[in-house]
């Protein structure tokens, strides 16, 4: 999740909100083509238990009198079934009469004796065997197998109504995002355009603009308090530093002043050292302290 970290807000919020609707819609739309799946296989199972049903009730007698010809007839009612491609009876546990095969289906292999009753769907196709009973007793067999070209044609359709219906989705999620993520997005720039200004110009009198009072709110009140607190401390430091110059203004005076005393009095003492007479002494005392001293 690096590459997250070059996004700005507005791009991390529209990015999550996207994110997690379309996982939301594949969910569901995955939750709605397996639910449909499941239920038309179901009543694929029901309708070829139907259809086996038809058929062994009314094939008893061509099994029991072995009547080829009628069991053939039976078999190709089929052909009003688009669904079913293949379809023989068994009398015992031996292939009896001619099998159907749906028109352009092409060859297959046709077991010589019947298997575990039941249904069993395969990649393509969904067959099984049903017994055929009389009086309580197996007389015999019948096998039928179905495509499964209108379960692939219903969830293909599912499937692409369902495409067209996430893409709206997801373009109506987009547009409501992008106004409703202003909500958060524009707070946190104001206040980082604001971090940003007092840390350029050391202007600590700005203050970020509040616009809702929940934890972003609260987060731009601290924010805007701790500016405040900065500005006073801002402002103390610059008076105290006022005072601190003109402390130092007149210290430096002073000194001036004590310095000047001293080199006076050490003019004097050169003076005084230099002449023996008391009149001159004066004289120069009195002319150092006029040149020296308002």
């Amino acid at each position: 999740m690096d590459f997250l970290r070059v996004f700005s807000i507005k791009q991390k919020l529209m990015l999550i909100t996207m994110t997690s609707s379309a996982t939301a819609l594949l969910l569901i739309a995955s939750s709605f083509l397996f639910y449909e799946d499941f239920t038309f296989r179901q009543a694929m199972v029901q309708d070829m238990n139907k259809q086996a049903r038809l058929l062994s009730e009314s094939s008893t007698a061509a099994l029991t009198y072995s009547d080829d010809k009628a069991a053939e007839e039976y078999l190709g009612s089929l052909t009003d079934r688009a669904n079913i491609v293949a379809a023989w009876f068994y009398s015992g546990t031996n292939r009896f009469a001619a099998p159907y095969f749906r028109a352009g289906t092409g060859s297959r292999t046709v077991p010589l004796h019947p298997g575990r009753e039941g249904w069993f769907f395969s990649r393509n196709a969904l067959g099984g065997f049903q017994s055929i009973r009389l009086n309580g007793e197996t007389i015999g067999w019948i096998y039928l197998e179905s495509d499964l070209a209108e379960l692939h044609a219903r969830l293909w359709n599912y499937s692409y109504n369902l495409s067209i219906f996430g893409l709206i989705s997801l373009l109506a999620t987009y547009l409501l995002a992008a106004r409703l993520q202003k909500v958060i997005s524009r707070p946190i720039a104001n206040l980082a355009q604001t971090a940003r200004a007092v840390t350029a110009q050391k202007n600590y009198s700005v203050r970020a603009r509040k616009e809702s009072d929940d934890e972003l709110g609260q987060l731009i009140d601290s924010f805007n308090e701790m500016l405040g607190q900065i500005q006073l401390r801002d402002t103390a430091l610059r008076h105290i530093n006022v005072e601190l110059e003109r402390r130092v203004v007149e210290r430096t005076h002073d000194l001036q002043q004590e310095f000047d005393h001293i080199n006076l009095l050490n003019q004097i003492t050169y003076a005084v050292a230099e002449h023996r007479n008391s009149a001159d002494i004066i004289s120069i005392v009195l002319q150092q302290l006029d040149d020296h001293l308002p």
